[in-house]
């Protein structure tokens, strides 16, 4: 027997590595046995993106884009971006302040400055949204009837439209509504989004079409050449059967789709992602329209699933606060993005998914971002308090420094040492970046985390790095970027183990990126 016991202390460090942490993503749903199924979920992801290397990233920060705030300075809940058939685009704004009063603006100069085109409109609701059809932009909110605005002057109520429940959609040659108290969506006429009236004008009742008793008109949506309409409990498929060079004819227009039990939660949770998709926020979180479609026998399966119950948390408090949720999808940066102001918080969705239906998830905390806009360039900006707006931008907040942050799940180190002691003695992280990156390490043992804390700061090198060479041998495109292995001393025993890191760059507005972690230990008795 003393000669096994002076066998094991002789023993060399055991190497337990994790390649790619997080590459799966956030997983809220099963955080004491996520680690058993694999080591690559996180039980926290904060700031981050999925950079295309596998690597997790740093997301950027935002640069405050105004010089000249709006005037009283209110909070700016809406952002939308009006496009002229010259090719000019301007950004206008819906923002409230204390009364409550909203007012309306437009920037002519990328958001620095800006100027009041409220004019006769009286609301009280932030909940407006802005569509571009023609060279005009239309809006409307809960309540109100459609409004336009051309270019000059103020904001103009179109008398003869109806009053609007707050969805509002371009498409198909015509401005589509949901009329306010009923189950209509009302529709201009062709190529006229002024007229409701005429003889091109016209109205879809759904009363005649749920299927499962009374529902309301909650988002609308193109769809190819079908026009979705989105119930709380319905989502119902329109198309034109006698395939009009106009997409869909109102005239010819039939139910062609129903799914029942899943819907629309608000017209801004409902974002194209391109390729034939749409994601939609319901009840059930972030569903895709393709998926509910080809499953709708089961259509409680989500693009979310993996957060399913930080989703629900979400929307719930969300909309008990009377917030608006909106969302938009960047096809330059693969993701979309849910914000709910009143939690101050984004979850990200990555558009490429993983697995069958699998999607990877993480969030952005502590923002103060009240509205979220992406424009034809495919910047994306944010409405902010005190009348101003700000860029997707730099690796700074405002000039601030923030962390990426990382949670390991629960690990056992695989099916040999599930049951054997960990003693650790170290831990390490492969970490990309300029200039100084500070990494900040807490872990814990059989579900008590955070027992531990070091911090480790690793400086830039100018010659050398990781094996003594940039990543690739040189720096990446000469910005002085590089791999590094840091290692902190660890402490403690047990049979799960849980890392924690967050992780900054100090000196410079720069990349950061987590590629691997790992800890060396020795490996005890079976528990």
């Amino acid at each position: 027997m003393q000669r096994n016991r002076a066998k094991l202390k002789q023993a060399p460090l055991a190497p337990l590595p994790l390649v790619g942490p997080g590459f799966l993503g956030l997983n809220t749903e099963r955080a004491t046995t996520a680690g058993f199924e694999s080591p690559n979920w996180a039980l926290k992801l904060r700031n981050v993106v999925f950079g295309d290397s596998g690597m997790l990233e740093l997301r950027k920060g935002y640069a405050v884009q105004t010089v000249t705030p709006m005037t009283n300075t209110p909070d700016v809940w809406r952002l939308h971006e009006y496009q002229r058939y010259s090719g000019a685009t301007e950004l206008l704004a819906a923002s409230r302040r204390a009364g409550p009063v909203v007012e309306f603006w437009r920037s002519t100069d990328n958001g620095q400055t800006w100027s009041n085109i409220t004019g006769s409109v009286s609301s009280v609701t932030v909940k407006w949204r802005f569509v571009n059809f023609g060279d005009i932009a239309y809006a409307t909110a809960p309540g109100h009837r459609v409004h336009t605005f051309d270019g000059s002057g103020n904001l103009t109520e179109i008398a003869t439209s109806p009053v609007t429940n707050g969805t509002i959609l371009a498409a198909f040659g015509r401005i589509w509504v949901g009329v306010d108290g009923t189950s209509e969506v009302a529709y201009s006429s062709l190529a006229n989004g002024l007229d409701w009236t005429g003889p091109l004008t016209g109205a879809l009742d759904l009363d005649n079409v749920w299927t499962l008793g009374l529902d309301e008109v909650t988002a609308l949506a193109a769809f190819g050449a079908s026009l979705v309409v989105f119930g709380r409990r319905h989502v119902i498929i329109y198309v034109d059967g006698s395939g009009s060079v106009l997409g869909v004819d109102p005239d010819n227009m039939y139910v062609v789709d129903t799914v029942e039990g899943t819907g629309a939660l608000s017209p801004d949770g409902v974002v194209s992602i391109g390729e034939g998709d749409l994601w939609f926020l319901s009840p059930q979180g972030v569903q895709s329209l393709g998926r509910v479609v080809a499953e709708k026998v089961n259509p409680l399966v989500a693009v979310t699933d993996n957060v399913q119950a930080l989703a629900r948390k979400l929307v719930r408090e969300n909309i008990a606060a009377a917030g608006t949720i909106q969302a938009i999808y960047s096809p330059e940066n693969d993701f979309v993005l849910y914000l709910f102001q009143e939690e101050q918080t984004i979850l990200l969705i990555d558009t490429r998914p993983i697995g069958d239906g699998v999607y990877r998830c993480a969030t952005w905390n502590n923002l103060p971002f009240k509205a979220i806009c992406q424009r034809s360039d495919f910047s994306i900006w944010f409405g902010l308090a005190g009348g101003e707006v700000a860029k997707y931008d730099t690796y700074r907040d405002d000039g601030a420094i923030y962390d990426m942050e990382y949670a390991s799940p629960w690990m056992n180190g695989g099916d040999e040492l599930h049951n054997r002691l960990k003693i650790v003695k170290q831990f390490y992280a492969v970490l990309y970046g300029r200039e100084t990156v500070r990494c900040t390490a807490r872990w814990g043992f059989d579900y008590r985390p955070w027992q531990y804390t070091e911090v480790m700061e690793n400086e830039y090198i100018a010659e050398g790095g990781e094996y003594g060479l940039g990543e690739y041998g040189i720096d990446e495109y000469g910005t002085g970027h590089r791999m590094r292995r840091q290692y902190v001393g660890g402490m403690g025993e047990g049979l799960l183990v849980q890392l924690e890191l967050a992780v900054r760059s100090l000196d410079v507005d720069a990349k950061v990126a987590l590629q691997e972690v790992g800890m060396h230990a020795k490996i005890g008795r079976a528990g």
